[in-house]
């Protein structure tokens, strides 16, 4: 059978559950942006240490079943308005830092 069914000259498609799920990395710095490729076919980029680190734990949210990761240096300048201060952010996700680090 076709995708699809015919009805007033469009197509459309049956309902289906979408289980989606995503991931975000959050980390903070100083990054190159700009535009790269030709006149004709030009997009916008962000480039640099900050950003793959990002990507990284964008990556790595998968492997923990974390929807957000953010990197120590986030959580820490979030603490830094001082102490015992719990940021709105942290507030808003109810989650304590898992303490990941590298070997």
């Amino acid at each position: 059978g076709s995708a699809g069914q015919r009805r007033g000259g469009g197509l459309t498609y049956p309902r289906a559950a979408l289980d989606l799920h995503v991931g975000i990395g959050v980390h903070a710095g100083r990054v190159r942006i700009g535009v790269i490729g030709s006149v004709d076919r030009a997009s916008g980029t962000a480039l640099g240490d900050t950003v793959n680190l990002a990507s990284r734990l964008e990556s790595l949210t998968k492997t923990f079943g974390a929807e957000i990761l953010a990197s120590g240096e986030c959580i820490a300048d979030l603490h830094a308005d001082g102490p015992g201060d719990r940021p709105a952010l942290l507030e808003s996700f109810a989650s304590e830092p898992l303490g990941l680090s590298t070997t």
